[in-house]
């Protein structure tokens, strides 16, 4: 009996032993399936996440679920303005296959007011939801062909801003009182500071040179040689005389340039000119948004 009773022990230990891995791996599986279905029901907090989740819910025939999480994210204004094509988009069709029809309607209007000349594609949209898409088109002809004028107006605008843009420089003040034409040159006048600049650029070399002949044609006394005496005057007024110029110089371009200062300056700064394919992909993308990729169609009627 002794025997008996430490054999069934023996054997409930092995069986415990065993059984507690594939306890705790069943364990973990229930944990990572907790863990992806909580992930599954956070709402999105982004438009292009919500887009995301409303196209697999979409192309897994969740019509209602789609039109339920694309109609909170219009709710909460989440969604840029490029991504409402598509949010309305897939809510007409949503709610058509839900047989909602005037929500259907609603969101195909205001798809249309956003863009007027967006087409459903017949290869993924049924022929009956196209039909009732262009009556919709169809039915409001006059305010479609108003918004279509306005927005090539707005279009128009926008270029005409874009082709020119204007930008004030401040010319500093200080400017004006330093020598070699700065003021001039800050002042758009290009001639009048060149011949400053060359003007005073002469004499201060002739100012420079004079000084350096005479000073170097001295003797160790000091006095002159009779036979240089007469140069070193020569140059000691080329010195004195060019002195003079450079001074008149300066004068008159500090007056000459407080008299025509600016304190703001236009500066006109066009826009790199862009290629052709350039301009349509990017008129492209702003009339119709990010597009989003429909690789199924699931009714249920």
């Amino acid at each position: 009996m002794n025997v008996r009773l430490f054999a069934a022990t023996i054997l409930l230990l092995l069986f415990a032993l065993a059984a507690g891995p594939a306890f705790g791996q069943v364990r973990a599986t229930e944990d990572d399936s907790a863990l992806q279905d909580d992930r599954s029901a956070r709402t999105p907090d982004n438009g292009e996440e919500i887009l995301e989740r409303a196209q697999n819910l979409y192309e897994y025939g969740d019509y209602a679920g789609m039109v339920k999480l694309l109609s909170g994210g219009l709710n909460r204004k989440i969604f840029e303005n490029g991504q409402l094509t598509s949010v309305h988009r897939l809510l007409g069709i949503g709610h058509f296959i839900l047989q909602n029809r005037n929500k259907s309607r609603e969101h195909f209007l205001r798809l249309l007011t956003k863009d007027p000349d967006h087409q459903l594609d017949p290869l993924y949209v049924p022929p009956i939801i196209i039909d009732f898409y262009e009556g919709i088109r169809e039915e409001h002809k006059e305010m479609l062909d108003a918004i279509r004028i306005q927005q090539r107006k707005e279009e128009e605008r926008r270029r005409e801003q874009a082709a020119e843009k204007i930008v004030l420089k401040k010319n500093p003040y200080f400017v004006n009182f330093i020598p070699f034409g700065a003021g001039q040159f800050q002042n758009g006048k290009a001639v009048k500071g060149t011949l400053f600049l060359t003007g005073q650029a002469i004499a201060l070399s002739l100012n420079i040179t004079g000084y350096w002949i005479a000073e170097n044609l001295e003797g160790e006394d000091g006095y002159y040689s009779k036979a240089d005496a007469r140069t070193a005057k020569n140059w000691r007024i080329v010195q004195y005389a060019s002195l003079g110029v450079l001074g008149a110089l300066v004068i008159g371009g500090i007056v000459d340039a407080l008299l025509d200062h600016r304190e703001f300056e236009k500066i006109e700064m066009k826009p790199k000119p862009k290629g052709e394919e350039e301009e349509k992909e990017a008129a492209e993308t702003a009339r119709k948004g990010p597009e989003l990729e429909w690789t199924a169609l699931r009714l249920r009627f």
